[in-house]
């Protein structure tokens, strides 16, 4: 394995979105893992494969979407390109929650699409 370092904590910002985005097994989640290892961010870590988190961040239901944030300063989501509508979600956490940072992690669905 090629080590590589990448400082993220420099990348986040608040009120934006980090888009983490390439092929499958290209390093992405190891890459956020080392992250979250290191980060004092109180981080909450979801997959996109989640039906719940497809639910929650799907329904551009303000109310929903800031409770799913309450209490974190740093929401990450691997394969993001699960969720209906990701985009606005996305734009309604970090329009909506203060201080949020989030990254989101994703494979571009023309990739998905061209390996079928």
């Amino acid at each position: 394995m090629i080590k590589r370092y990448y400082n993220l904590e420099k990348l986040i910002k608040p009120n934006k979105v980090l888009i983490i985005y390439g092929s499958r097994r290209v390093g992405k989640t190891t890459l956020l893992n080392d992250f979250l290892s290191r980060t004092k961010l109180k981080y909450k870590l979801d997959s996109g494969n989640n039906i719940r988190v497809q639910q929650i961040l799907g329904s551009q239901d303000f109310s929903q979407i800031k409770e799913y944030a309450a209490g974190y300063q740093l929401i990450v989501i691997d394969e993001a390109q699960q969720i209906p509508n990701i985009g606005r979600g996305l734009k309604v956490l970090v329009d909506q929650v203060p201080d949020l940072r989030v990254i989101a992690l994703l494979v571009p669905l023309l990739l998905i699409w061209l390996k079928k």
